[in-house]
């Protein structure tokens, strides 16, 4: 039997996702959506276009290699953000 690279790709990306959440036990990793006892609350994510915005504003910094002028600007930014 032949399988083409796409089909055996799904058929992976499949396999590692059944490997990581047994039967049953789905309901132990909530991804998505609010779910008790996890304190997420989407209210807090930033909206779509102000993540866009600092995502063109990284790529305009260049190359951020370790410990240059753009990769100190976008660990600053990131520590700022975080706080």
């Amino acid at each position: 039997m032949s399988f083409s690279r796409r089909r055996f790709m799904k058929l992976a990306a499949a396999g590692s996702t059944w490997a990581v959440v047994p039967p049953g036990e789905a309901e132990m990793f909530p991804l998505f959506g609010e779910s008790e006892g996890t304190g997420f609350r989407p209210a807090l994510l930033p909206a779509q276009k102000e993540v866009w915005d600092q995502v063109k504003w990284m790529a305009k910094l260049g190359p951020k290699f370790t410990g240059n002028k753009a990769h100190t600007q976008f660990v600053e930014f990131l520590a700022a953000e975080l706080q």
